[in-house]
């Protein structure tokens, strides 16, 4: 059961926790609660941080700090041209109070000209839509669908909405012309990653109206290890683990690097039947890719290129 634990103000609103690629732009992230109700089995954020299991801290004064922070910023070289709106957690989890909140401080930021990238696997509200059509020319929203399946959402999702329920928000944001982007990740072989669940996906993304999606394999350290083997059952963890081994038993960060090109290309030349433009993210394949699958306003981002 999730706790959650109201408080006045964070200790920053804003912070700097950024992906590589975004280096040297003027960006800073933004989360409107401290720990995820979502609680995603694979996610790299809880596994670091297992104190904060079921626990979730709400900012009720948090649009205020916002508005201060900006303002010490405003005319110096760090104001930020854009914000990434939930790094580390998602707000849009069904409970009204932070996705209240979450909404305070959309408007706070969309109102300074500040473009934000919205990345979520939950439900918008109304309300967030509204805020969101009002400025669609200063947003772009990425939704999360790693799978389609429910052995999958059982397995690592346990608390995130169901597929079709997220898909259906992607066509309601299209149709209100508010940019939207899929992400399908993370990939985990024997799990999400074969050609016809892949191209499945990709045909239900097309039909909600995305024409670009990010993907990325999952990434394995020990804490990601040891929260699988805790929170998949035996038979999942079983098949997961040797991927991520080497021929001693070694832990690797990353799958094979010739299994990942042969099952991006193989993703990309899937898009391409459906007119969907596949971004591989180049932050989690460093040896493969450079380049950036994040939006950045007035410069264009192009697909990240392979390093020969």
């Amino acid at each position: 059961m999730i706790k959650f634990l109201k408080k006045p103000e964070k200790p920053r609103a804003l912070g700097e926790g950024l992906p590589a690629c975004l280096s040297g732009k003027r960006a800073l992230a933004f989360n409107t609660i401290s720990g995820c109700p979502m609680e995603c089995n694979y996610c790299k954020y809880r596994a670091r941080n297992p104190s904060s299991a079921n626990q979730v801290y709400v900012y009720t004064n948090l649009a205020n700090q916002l508005s201060r922070e900006l303002d010490a910023l405003e005319g110096t070289p760090r104001f930020p041209s854009m914000v990434l709106f939930n790094t580390t957690s998602d707000a849009f989890c069904g409970e009204s109070l932070i996705e209240r909140v979450a909404r305070d401080c959309l408007e706070v930021l969309l109102s300074r000209g500040i473009f934000v990238n919205l990345s979520t696997r939950g439900t918008l509200p109304a309300e967030v839509i509204e805020v969101l059509t009002r400025r669609a020319d200063m947003v772009i929203v990425t939704y999360t669908i790693a799978a389609l399946t429910e052995s999958f959402q059982r397995g690592f999702e346990p608390r995130v909405p169901p597929a079709e329920d997220r898909l259906r928000m992607v066509k309601r944001l299209s149709m209100a012309r508010i940019p939207v982007r899929g992400r399908i990740e993370p990939l985990i072989p024997m799990e999400n990653d074969s050609p016809s669940h892949l191209e499945q996906l990709l045909s239900q993304f097309r039909k909600a109206g995305v024409s670009d999606v990010v993907t990325s394999y999952l990434q394995m350290d020990q804490a990601v290890a040891e929260r699988l083997k805790q929170r998949t059952n035996r038979l999942q963890f079983s098949m997961i683990a040797p991927w991520f081994r080497d021929p001693n038993g070694a832990l690797l960060q990353q799958l094979d690097r010739e299994y990942r090109r042969r099952k991006y290309q193989e993703i990309k030349t899937l898009g391409a039947k459906y007119s969907i433009r596949v971004h591989v993210c180049a932050c989690r394949n460093l040896d493969m890719f450079q380049g950036r699958c994040f939006v950045v306003p007035v410069e264009s981002t192009t697909a990240p290129k392979p390093l020969l």
